[in-house]
């Protein structure tokens, strides 16, 4: 079993949630479900609690670019400094509504990418662009990558 840590703020983790479709702090593998393979969701709402969840055997970060009054580089930053946690991939999502202005979308990115992040992906932008299923699909496909054997290197 795979261990996501989910770094959202408390008032956008109830949608960040359904969005995920997360039922009882697991769902199954996006993408084929391959054998049922399950991931547990470790949710955390404040950098704090991210920070001490990180250092329990996590396979993934997934943080939203609003988490706990915009602390999402902060997060990142000590994920990246912190030589027993900089192995685990990194993927900042934005999981509200509002579409971010195109040159701000890109320096986000920019910014990201530049800190160590594996990616960044607006997931209602995604659900309204390929709907909720594909967009679901393919983050799924994603995931696999970042969570396969091959990807870890610590």
């Amino acid at each position: 079993m795979k261990r996501v840590l989910l770094a959202e703020s408390a008032d956008v983790m109830p949608f960040a949630l359904e969005s995920l479709r997360v039922k009882y702090n697991q769902f199954p593998m996006f993408g084929n479900n391959r054998g049922g393979k399950v991931i547990h969701l470790i949710p955390c709402m404040t950098l704090d609690s991210a920070m001490d969840a990180a250092h329990s055997n996590i396979d993934l970060v997934l943080c939203g670019l609003h988490f706990d009054e915009s602390r999402m580089f902060d997060l990142l930053r000590f994920m990246k400094a912190t030589p027993a946690l900089r192995h685990i991939p990194f993927l900042c999502i934005k999981t509200t509504e509002g579409v971010l202005a195109p040159a701000i979308y890109e320096s986000v990115k920019i910014a990201i990418h530049a800190s160590g992040a594996e990616g960044f992906f607006d997931l209602c932008e995604l659900i309204k662009k390929l709907g909720s299923e594909e967009a679901l699909k393919r983050i799924g496909l994603y995931f696999d990558e970042l969570l396969s054997p091959s990807n870890r290197l610590g």
